[in-house]
């Protein structure tokens, strides 16, 4: 029988995708979820809301040895307090993967992020072995959680795959994004204010990510261990991309106000990966850049 698959972060951008591309995959999902409300109309997927620290590992038991997914987390970088950023990136994952060890798991999956690497040679897909020195809050804590996370895993005793994602786009995303923003102000014909947008950036369509991530619970299930950049190597400027996304939405690119914001502190000028070990698994980016904001933009849009 196919392993039930946990998915934390259930009403997140990612884990919808995630979940879709598990239950194709046969998979069932329990989801759970921080938000109040959240179903769902598949019989193969149960929405529960996060259990209290105490009932964590009984809650996981009762599953019979799932994959879990951990993709629960703060992830508006650049609002959210660093006590905030501790408590759900940091303390969450402690107590989950404890959790997990305590309860025995078939794998463990951690969401972490491209924001855990530090500054890196322009030119030069980063690779897993790359430093993890983030720069700001956020990034520190996903990569202090995948430690903590990996070290437990270790110890215990169980499969863990580490997923960087790279930057995330697709169906789903919403405001204060960027896409989703651009996309708001040129319907409405306002103009929009943007930084210069000369970072060199790696974007992957957010339903590549969820397959990668399935291929990955397929790793840790086998017992294994390691960390995965999930990205395509390519590398496009924030301005590139976002003049092509103006351009398949047919507006009006005068309105893209590039320069009109400063740069953010800390923002690196470099962050495109090296996608060899995953693709080592059989993992590919199946979907070409202008499929994948089309399918963006007609989401955005609406019926």
């Amino acid at each position: 029988m196919t392993p039930t698959a946990l998915v934390t972060g259930a009403s997140g951008f990612l884990a919808g995708h995630l979940i879709t591309a598990l239950r194709h995959a046969g998979h069932p999902v329990v989801a759970w979820s921080r938000s109040a409300g959240a179903v769902s109309s598949d019989r193969g997927i149960t929405v529960a809301p996060w259990p209290a620290a105490a009932e964590l590992a009984p809650a996981i038991a009762r599953l019979e040895r799932p994959i879990v997914f951990h993709l629960a987390a703060a992830a508006d970088r650049s609002t959210t307090a660093p006590a905030v950023l501790f408590d759900a990136n940091i303390r969450l994952t402690a107590d989950l993967v404890a959790a997990c060890a305590q309860a025995g798991v078939g794998g463990f999956v951690y969401a972490g992020s491209c924001a855990e690497y530090g500054p890196a040679p322009a030119g030069v897909p980063i690779p897993e072995s790359a430093p993890l020195a983030a720069r700001e809050p956020y990034g520190a804590s996903k990569a202090a959680a995948g430690l903590w996370a990996q070290a437990v895993a270790r110890q215990a005793g169980l499969g863990f795959a580490w997923a960087r994602l790279f930057g995330l786009y697709g169906p789903g995303l919403r405001p204060p994004r960027l896409l989703p923003t651009i996309h708001a102000a040129l319907r409405a014909g306002r103009p929009v204010d943007l930084t210069a947008g000369a970072q060199l950036r790696d974007w992957l369509y957010v339903a590549d990510a969820a397959d990668g991530l399935v291929r990955l619970g397929g790793f840790a299930a086998g017992g294994r261990q390691g960390a995965f950049n999930l990205c395509t190597g390519e590398a496009r400027t924030t301005r590139d991309l976002a003049t092509l996304f103006a351009q398949r939405m047919r507006a009006d690119v005068g309105l893209l106000r590039f320069g009109a914001l400063a740069e953010r502190p800390n923002d690196q000028a470099w962050l495109v990966g090296d996608p060899a070990a995953a693709r080592a698994l059989g993992w590919s980016t199946g979907t070409e850049l202008t499929a994948g904001l089309d399918a963006m933009i007609a989401a955005l849009d609406g019926p």
